[in-house]
């Protein structure tokens, strides 16, 4: 949407500053489409944030990023410490306010309130949002016009540079990621996304440190019904997730549960997998279809039932909805069948204790392999002063799943060899462990490589495909 910096300078509560020679008037009227957080990526419609983070500074790098942007949210003056050696360029227009991340999400806030499509859904949990959040929005596109969340833009930065976007085309429904790592953050998120529908996939470890308990973390989860009307707020929750199932009746809104449970409002029955796909009975009221899903894996058979329940709950043509997953290609999990004749199993997105078992069984059980199978895990962050215990409870999982041999990367992945009798190495790089695995891969095994995005196990990936 075209939005002029006199706009932002009023959404912002910011003040507007310029250089000595440049007209307030004329720059105030400059049209802006884009956000850009990356100096490196602005152009002639962007309006550069100059965040200040732990270790960089955006204010340093102003100079680079106006030779492109006309615009930049600051939150310094000129001639104070982080802008001493700069002065404002001329025909550039600047907007200084307090916080810049505040001053970002009162952006998405005001993008939100001018959306007029259908209903807005807020997808979170511990793990499987970015998955589920794939899957209804597949799901949905099959029927009506979908506007999502692309990539993993679910953060306090994220999910306002979604909403910026959400008017850049129509559409009649949206399904927004909400990710959440510290007390507080869901609040934020609501504030701005306001859903009307609410899916939660269950209740983890994943930010534990700063969350303290799992109790904690569900209580921040289910703070995204927050903003509902009791009336017409739906919530969806997992059957599946005891720590779910307890909230039962005490949600302040609608809620439907979806899972394997017997008594799951939306749920999988007689689950399998045949020729590398999952298959399952899709369950709700008294009818009954069969889904056959690329999703592989038990964990997505649940955000399968939770992405179909939504589309029924909206009044859509669930066999055509079931009909859209069969050929299914998420961001997350990647099979790669090679033309050396073995297949990598891509999850080196990220890692919590509930994922890596997830994982773990899909090379176990639910990917066919005639040779060998090989896990290569790294080190799960943010798991806090437990975390050598969350990483050898991943390593008693590994016990008799029948994998041939482990490699490690990482100081805490070490505890993966505990609890078991796999053949383990441990490699110091990624660089080392893939020339390794060059060596060793032959057709007919299936190799998973996953843990936390700070691994950077895709170089791994990338190395051996």
């Amino acid at each position: 949407m075209n939005v002029q910096v006199d706009d932002l300078v009023r959404i912002t509560e910011g003040e507007l500053i310029t250089s000595d020679n440049t007209d307030k008037e004329t720059v105030g009227k400059i049209v802006l489409r884009n956000i850009a957080t990356d100096s490196r990526k602005t152009d002639e419609e962007s309006m550069f944030i100059a965040f200040r983070g732990e270790n960089v500074d955006g204010h340093k790098f102003l100079t680079s990023a106006l030779k492109n942007a006309p615009a930049a949210l600051i939150e310094e003056d000129f001639g104070t410490e982080g802008l001493a050696d700069q002065k404002p360029e001329d025909g550039k227009a600047y907007i200084r306010v307090d916080d810049c991340l505040a001053a970002l999400q009162k952006i998405g806030k005001y993008m939100r309130s001018l959306y007029k499509g259908g209903h807005i859904i807020g997808v979170t949990g511990s793990v499987g949002k970015t998955t589920t959040r794939e899957l209804i929005s597949h799901g949905l596109a099959a029927s009506l016009k979908v506007f999502h969340t692309e990539g993993n833009n679910n953060s306090q930065i994220g999910v306002p540079l979604t909403l910026s976007r959400i008017l850049d085309s129509e559409s009649d429904i949206s399904v927004l990621e909400m990710g959440i790592s510290e007390p507080g953050g869901m609040d934020k998120l609501t504030d701005m996304v306001n859903p009307d529908i609410a899916v939660v996939t269950n209740i983890g470890i994943a930010h534990i440190e700063f969350l303290k308990t799992q109790e904690g973390i569900r209580e921040e989860k289910l703070r995204i019904t927050g903003r509902m009307n009791p009336e017409t707020g739906v919530l969806f929750l997992n059957a599946d997730d005891k720590l779910l199932r307890d909230v039962k009746g005490k949600t302040g809104v609608k809620t439907f549960y979806y899972g394997t449970e017997p008594d799951a409002d939306y749920r999988a029955e007689n689950l399998s997998t045949e020729d590398g796909k999952s298959v399952f009975d899709f369950c709700y009221g008294a009818e009954r279809i069969k889904v056959v899903s690329s999703a592989i894996g038990r964990h997505n058979v649940l955000n399968l039932t939770a992405a179909l329940g939504v589309a029924d709950y909206l009044g859509l043509d669930v066999k055509k909805t079931a009909q859209s997953y069969k050929d299914f290609k998420g961001q997350r999990q990647n099979i790669i069948n090679t033309s050396a004749g073995y297949t990598i199993i891509d999850d080196t997105y990220n890692a919590s204790v509930d994922s890596m078992k997830a994982a773990i069984n899909v090379l176990c059980n639910d990917v066919k392999t005639e040779g060998r199978k090989i896990a290569v895990l790294g080190s799960m962050f943010e798991l806090g002063e437990r975390s050598a215990d969350y990483h050898k409870e991943v390593g008693a999982f590994l016990k008799d799943k029948g994998i041939d041999e482990l490699i490690v990367r990482g100081e805490e992945a070490e505890y993966y060899k505990e609890g078991n009798d796999i053949p383990a190495r441990s490699f110091d790089s990624n660089g080392e462990a893939a020339e390794y695995l060059k060596t060793v891969l032959k057709a007919g095994d299936s190799v998973l490589l996953k843990a936390s995005n700070g691994m950077k196990l895709k170089e791994i990936v990338e190395g051996i495909k």
